[in-house]
């Protein structure tokens, strides 16, 4: 499942409003982890068909002080509109699934 990118605050409204589980990844064009990290978390989430969107902060800073998003890359895990998961820099596959059951 191919990470969409989210580019305004009624974008990621709309997104986190949807039912079930979904995700989603911050980053920003200058963070080169960011970029290394968002090929696995890819994957990861194309494994378990849970819906992903990245929101560039740059373009979003109000955002990231709204959900306290203190750094990047960061993922939120959300369920039916609730974050019931928030991840920082690295973690392994493993420690997500917890979250996704």
């Amino acid at each position: 499942m191919k990470i969409e990118h989210l580019n305004s605050y009624d974008e990621v409204a709309k997104f986190l409003a949807g039912p079930g589980k979904r995700a989603l990844y911050f980053s920003t064009t200058v963070c080169v982890t960011c970029k290394t990290w968002k090929p696995l978390v890819e994957g990861y989430f194309e494994q378990w068909q849970v819906p992903i969107h990245e929101v560039n902060l740059m373009e979003l800073p109000k955002l990231a002080r709204e959900l306290g998003v203190m750094g990047v890359p960061s993922l939120r895990i959300y369920e039916d509109g609730k974050e019931i998961g928030e991840f920082s820099n690295h973690h392994t596959k493993s420690q997500i699934a917890t979250v996704l059951g």
